[in-house]
């Protein structure tokens, strides 16, 4: 049997299919990527990247923000030791402390001045300090005859928050002719210690009173600023 020789036409078919398929595995075990342009936008995501593939000096500054960040994607546990040590302190810093005295009954006192509650030795630090307590006579209301029969007396009751030398006071009626009251001193005052310091609430009246429900509470805060003003 005689075999004829291919034809020209044919050997050039021949030779462009091997070229092809040779050119189509050489693509495909060579990186043709040479620069990002090649790349359009939102072709890569990250299940192309492998892990650790990106470093920190290969991300510009700001190009990652919140909206990039799936919710509950990052862990303390992805975050290094620094990032979590800034963090926690941050958070600490930006929380109030209360430091807080409680007294529930007393004193009772005659006619003159007393000391109600005290911090003792509030730590230095900017603290907005707030007092209160309820005041009210020691006399008690014999009814309407003898009151009638009796002088008319009036008694004001006064306290002071002392703060370091910082002074808020407040005052209000606790009896007035045949009449007795039970009113609720609240002041408050922002101080910065340089130094521990009591921080003291002190009342007073021209009878006998008492005070009961007692608390004084100094929440520390990052910083304060004072204006004095008159209108």
């Amino acid at each position: 049997m005689r075999i004829s020789r291919p034809s020209p036409a044919l050997l050039v078919s021949i030779i462009a299919l091997v070229v092809a398929c040779a050119g189509t595995a050489t693509a495909a075990s060579v990186v043709l990527i040479k620069n990002s342009s090649q790349v359009k936008a939102g072709a890569l995501s990250g299940s192309d990247l492998a892990r650790h593939s990106l470093k920190n000096d290969q991300i510009a500054n700001s190009a990652v923000d919140g909206r990039a960040i799936k919710h509950g994607s990052i862990q303390s546990s992805d975050l290094s030791s620094g990032v979590r040590s800034a963090l926690n302190s941050a958070g600490t810093s930006a929380a109030f402390v209360a430091t807080e005295a409680v007294r529930k009954d007393g004193p009772s006192s005659p006619a003159g001045q007393q000391n109600v509650a005290s911090i003792k030795a509030l730590a230095a630090g900017t603290y907005l300090i707030i007092a209160n307590t309820t005041m009210a006579p020691t006399a008690a209301n014999a009814g309407l005859l003898p009151e009638l029969l009796k002088e008319p007396k009036n008694g004001e009751g006064h306290c002071r928050l002392d703060a370091a030398g910082d002074l808020h006071d407040a005052y209000a009626p606790i009896a007035s002719p045949y009449a007795l009251y039970a009113n609720t001193m609240s002041l408050q005052i922002t101080r910065t210690l340089a130094q521990p310091s009591d921080i003291t609430l002190i009342c007073e009246s021209g009878i006998g009173w008492k005070t009961a429900n007692t608390s004084i509470v100094a929440l520390k805060l990052a910083g304060s600023t004072r204006q004095d003003t008159t209108g």
